[in-house]
């Protein structure tokens, strides 16, 4: 299990900086019930997607430990390439058996809405690369979420976006949607180098296998 492409340890190794830099920028989530927006950017294989998944597993369980609801979400923008598709997909997370067609957008945010207020819940939306939705569907979605996301609820904001790009995010997002992702919000990852490689699959064997199932080499 600890082998598979899917698997998330417990602590990312060679990631610390931009753990800590994703903790500053969704602190408020949890300290304020402001919502926040960030842009994960590097090449592939550099940890983008289960830095996220980390990061957001860990924001959820600090969140519970201050008697605060957060809760995340990921859409895979490859397999869920059009607005209604990926909203759909978001919706399914609380209510798995919602039909998938006959709703608009806006009525799908509408339910999406309702659940978060009964649930007194703050959710984390993670469009995993976000560029192949923007590409196919244009920059729409991401203007109704950051706006859905501000709308506030006795005082709470009900949604925070991270959106994961191979590519530059903004060449592909109109005026009013780059407004809302500064670019100090960009969180950057740099290729490993091969030391720090071995260091991944030496944590991912030391997980994996019993001691001295294998040698150095």
């Amino acid at each position: 299990r600890t082998l598979s492409f899917d698997y998330v340890p417990q602590r990312l190794v060679h990631r610390e900086a931009q753990m800590k830099k994703l903790v500053m920028l969704y602190r408020p989530v949890v300290e304020s019930n402001l919502s926040q927006n960030a842009v994960l950017t590097g090449s592939v294989g550099t940890g983008k997607t289960a830095t996220a998944k980390r990061f957001c597993a860990d924001l959820k369980d600090f969140a519970e430990k201050q008697q605060k609801a957060v809760d995340w979400v990921l859409v895979n923008c490859r397999q869920r390439n059009s607005e209604s598709s990926a909203v759909l997909h978001v919706v399914n997370h609380f209510q798995p058996n919602f039909p998938d067609r006959g709703f608009s957008i806006t009525e799908m945010l509408r339910i999406l809405r309702k659940d978060l207020e009964k649930r007194k819940v703050h959710l984390v939306i993670v469009l995993d690369e976000a560029d192949v939705l923007l590409k196919k569907a244009g920059p729409d979605i991401i203007y109704k979420l950051t706006r859905f996301g501000e709308e506030k609820v006795d005082g709470r904001e009900l949604v925070s976006l991270m959106l994961i790009s191979q590519k530059n995010i903004f060449e592909l997002l109109d005026a009013s949607s780059t407004s809302t992702f500064k670019r100090t919000n960009v969180v950057e990852f740099g290729k490993y180098s091969s030391d720090e490689l071995r260091d991944i699959v030496k944590t991912r064997a030391e997980l994996a296998f019993h001691d001295g199932a294998i040698d150095d080499d």
